[in-house]
């Protein structure tokens, strides 16, 4: 959809640079991990995505749903660029991921 294709867009030219080999860099103005209680600032994703967070328990909206699938999105083109790297540099035709995100079954399948 385009809300989706946006969000891509906004998510790789504000949050994350995506380098050639799959090494990132994470735009700290939208992130609190390092020295605060939360993952991101709540805020400044408002701003950058127009909605506030959604409550707990509040239902899922679709734009949120569509938040979801972007930044998924976006995480698989990184993990598909890291595994690439990793056969560039060993020759290893299996990886073995490991870690939080190599968690997620999408990615990793």
């Amino acid at each position: 959809s385009e809300l989706l294709q946006d969000y891509i867009t906004k998510i790789k030219s504000e949050l994350v640079d995506i380098r050639a080999d799959g090494s990132i860099w994470l735009n700290q103005k939208y992130f609190d991990y390092a020295t605060g209680l939360r993952m991101v600032k709540d805020k400044k994703w408002e701003e950058l995505f127009g909605f506030p967070r959604r409550e707990d328990e509040a239902e899922l909206e679709q734009h949120e749903a569509d938040l979801a699938l972007a930044i998924q999105m976006v995480t698989e083109e990184v993990v598909i660029l890291m595994a690439k790297e990793a056969k560039k540099l060993t020759g290893a035709n299996a990886i073995c991921l490991a870690g939080g995100v190599a968690l997620n079954c999408v990615a990793n399948g």
